[in-house]
């Protein structure tokens, strides 16, 4: 049967033992010296030496045998005295230089050398054991020196606890949990080679401070600290109760443990190498590595912790945290197979950041935290065009950093779009609270609803999430005032959200600022929902150049209301008020304006639409008029540039505002573009109404479309106007419509008191502007 070893580098010996915590000891036991007197359960056992450094304790019993230093007891009764010519200590200490054996003639016995001193067991030498499994066990500490070496056939246990002989003679093994464990001790394990063969196990447990630095183990092997385990000669169950939450594990050099469970804190020291086999890995404290920790061997595996600190390399599938701390990564994380998922959901809060690398990773890349979910790092996809993801939950998010992923060849270059991903979510539990801040260049390709930000308020506040012609971006907002932040939705200068499909849903209280731009050339579906939805010049909506729809519901404004004072032009220049609709090639874009509250609270539009627009009537709602007088009336205001054509139809209650103008000039006249009827027009309101009532048609060509269906409407007491000069449109149609049935205005009928009715504009009420 191959052996079970430990062996000790002399050169690297002393950095571990400067981890371990410091412990109330005798001084190192001299050079050549080996344990005193002992006692034991093997009435035939004998202690000899063939040398002043080199002693042998035999047994003859395939039983549980107790070896035990610093006292008697009901079972270890028997005294076997220390043979002449050595240099003897009181407790299980061996010096450097010294060797002892442990000698089972039989086969398979269970060897516990309990050492009870009050001062922690010290090996600086060699120990060995022949057909037995060693369990050293001592309260106060086990420490296994620089040049150390321990050998034994079927395995080796350093126990830092304190434990019953009689339940060792009864049991064969030795049990620890919450009820019998009290001690503290140090274990410390200088580096050096553990295991050499397949066969045996091995097993460092402490309550205190564990120390462990080795290289590969074979076998069965287990650290522990703090925490329940069983063990005997067929090997080591650990039983999970957290022991001594207190205890720390220190670990260095190469360790390939096939378990690892620590009560407390954990810490990997810098140039160690931790190879985790299995996924018996539980830490129930903070988990600190400035080492390589490889965490995905095993399928399945995951690294869960109390918090994690990563300033080192870690690979793994999935990294856990339980406690409040959560995950921080200041170093490299490598995807082990396929996705990477980071989950924080202490119910307190428990935040995840990324300031370092994640990388390698193929398919999902997922935070969950129920804390802040912030990245300001890099994270590398492998090539799985189309298929790879982000997912990012949290009580707010924060994404800034980079990302990229690998298109061709083995190295990541910038996500674009030809190197997307498939989707990208990031979202808060709801939108009742939580701020989603975007501040990366993100690309996508995906359908359906998978791709989504949904916060209480959404802010993107550089690059931005551009999806293909095919895809599907929606956008979920809350109401109201977030924390300091005003806006339910901020595009920040420019940034851009884009997609083929672009959905925003909020309600009458959800604020949206748009000095970034809301879509792009691929975009053919913009749909807002929102309160006051304000753009600067250099923002508001982009959209592809034929059969876009842009559709906005709208509880409050849409408009630029510092337009006319960072253009340096006088208030009375509303024509500078505008939000910018850009149309990819100076194409067609279909308007559905929708507004939710006509009746309480004025609602001001201004739009400038570079190309044509088309403001359907289902979206202006039908061309109805009102029947009866209100005793007052809100006066909305509808402003609509277009550097091309403009179509309308519909019903607008209060001042409307058409112009066809020069690209680059608002308020300019343009003979590019014409204004041209679909359906009737009205923007009759229940009331007298006059100056800021009226209609105007500020084009250089003739108004399209009049017919006796499709007429115009305009309020008592106001106009409809035509530019003056030049053509003199205003004259023109009074000269050739002396009594047109196609301009009418609303007259509230004396006869009948209380009742609108209609009658043919007079010609004087047709002017030139």
């Amino acid at each position: 049967m191959m052996k079970h070893q430990l062996r000790l580098s002399p050169i690297v010996g002393a950095v571990v033992m400067a981890l371990a915590a410091p412990v109330a000891m005798a001084a190192v036991p001299a050079a050549n010296s080996l344990p005193g007197t002992f006692y034991t359960n093997v009435g035939t056992a004998t202690y000899n030496s063939s040398a002043a450094n080199t002693a042998t304790i035999g047994i003859n019993t395939a039983g549980p045998v107790v070896l035990q230093w610093g006292g008697s007891s009901a079972t270890a009764n028997t005294s076997i005295p220390a043979p002449k010519g050595i240099t003897t200590n009181a407790g299980f200490d061996i010096g450097a230089g010294a060797n002892l054996g442990i000698d089972n003639a039989s086969s398979g016995a269970a060897v516990l050398i309990n050492d009870i001193t009050g001062q922690p067991s010290q090996i600086y030498g060699g120990l060995s054991a022949t057909n037995a499994s060693l369990f050293v066990a001592n309260g106060n500490g086990i420490v296994v020196g620089s040049g150390a070496t321990i050998t034994a056939p079927t395995g080796i246990a350093l126990i830092g606890y304190a434990q019953s002989d009689s339940a060792f003679n009864t049991a064969g093994g030795v049990t620890v949990d919450g009820a019998t464990s009290t001690n503290a001790g140090t274990v410390t394990v200088a580096p050096g080679t553990i295991g050499t063969g397949t066969a045996g196990f091995l097993l460092v447990a402490g309550a205190g401070t564990v120390n462990v630095g080795a290289s590969a183990a074979a076998g069965s092997n287990l650290i522990l600290a703090g925490t329940g385990f069983t063990a005997n000669s067929t090997g080591i169950t650990a039983i999970g109760s957290a022991v001594q939450t207190a205890s720390v594990l220190n670990l260095s050099g190469t360790l390939t443990p096939t378990s690892l469970a620590a009560a407390g804190n954990v810490n990997v020291a810098a140039g160690s190498n931790l190879n985790l086999t299995t996924t018996a890995t539980t830490i129930g404290g903070a988990f600190s590595n400035s080492g390589s920790v490889n965490a995905g061997v095993a399928a399945g595996t995951v690294l869960k912790a109390g918090s994690i600190l990563n300033a080192g390399t870690v690979t793994a599938g999935a990294l856990t945290a339980t406690g409040t701390a959560g995950i921080v990564n200041n170093g490299i994380i490598n995807a082990s197979a396929g996705g990477l998922t980071l989950t924080a959901t202490n119910t307190a809060g428990a935040v995840i950041t990324n300031t370092g690398v994640l990388k390698n990773i193929t398919g999902a890349l997922a935070f969950d935290a129920s804390g802040t979910a912030t990245n300001n790092g890099t994270i590398d996809f492998n090539n799985n065009l189309g298929a790879n993801t982000i997912n990012i939950q949290g009580a707010n998010v924060t994404f800034n950093g980079t990302v990229s992923q690998v298109s061709t060849g083995t190295t990541p270059s910038a996500l674009s779009s030809t190197n997307s991903l498939l989707n990208v979510t990031m979202a808060t539990p709801s939108t009742s609270a939580g701020v989603v801040n975007l501040g990366s260049s993100l690309f996508f390709t995906g359908t359906g609803t998978g791709t989504e930000l949904s916060g209480a308020a959404v802010r993107v506040v550089s690059g931005g999430l551009v999806g293909s012609a095919g895809g599907t971006l929606a956008v979920d907002l809350g109401s109201g005032k977030v924390g300091s932040y005003g806006y339910n939705l901020s595009l920040f200068p420019g940034t851009t959200l884009a997609a083929g499909t672009v959905t925003v849903t909020g309600s009458s209280g959800s604020n949206i600022n748009l000095d970034g731009v809301l879509g792009n050339s691929n975009a053919t579906s913009i749909s807002v929902t929102g309160g006051n939805i304000n753009a600067s010049s250099n923002g508001g909506f982009a959209v592809s150049s034929a059969g876009a729809t842009l559709g906005l519901t709208f509880y409050g404004n849409l408009n630029n209301p510092n337009g006319s004072a960072v253009a340096g032009k006088p208030a009375s220049d509303f024509q500078y008020n505008y939000v910018p609709v850009n149309v990819a090639s100076s194409g067609t874009v279909t308007v559905n304006l929708t507004p939710e509250s006509t009746t309480t609270t004025a609602q001001n539009v201004n739009m400038l639409v570079n190309g044509s627009v088309t403001l359907t009537p289902s979206a202006l709602n039908t061309p109805t008029l009102p029947t009866s007088v209100g005793g007052s009336y809100i006066n909305n205001h509808l402003v609509v540039q277009a550097t091309k054509n403009i179509t309308v139809g519909g019903y607008w209650p209060g001042l409307v505002y058409l112009g066809t103008i020069n690209a680059g000039t608002p308020g300019s006249l343009s003979s590019a573009g014409t204004i041209t009827l679909n359906g009737a027009l009205n923007n009759v309101l229940p009331a007298n109404v006059s100056g800021s009532g009226g209609i105007f048609f500020m084009s250089s060509n003739p108004l399209g479309g009049l017919s006796a269906t499709d007429t115009v409407t305009t309020n008592t007491n106001s106009w409809i106007n035509f530019p003056a000069g030049g053509a003199d449109l205003a004259n023109y149609y009074a000269a050739t419509n002396p009594t047109s049935n196609y301009f009418y205005g609303a007259v509230i009928n004396s006869s009948t008191p209380g009742v609108i009715g209609t009658q043919v504009l007079p010609s004087g009420d047709i002017q030139g502007r």
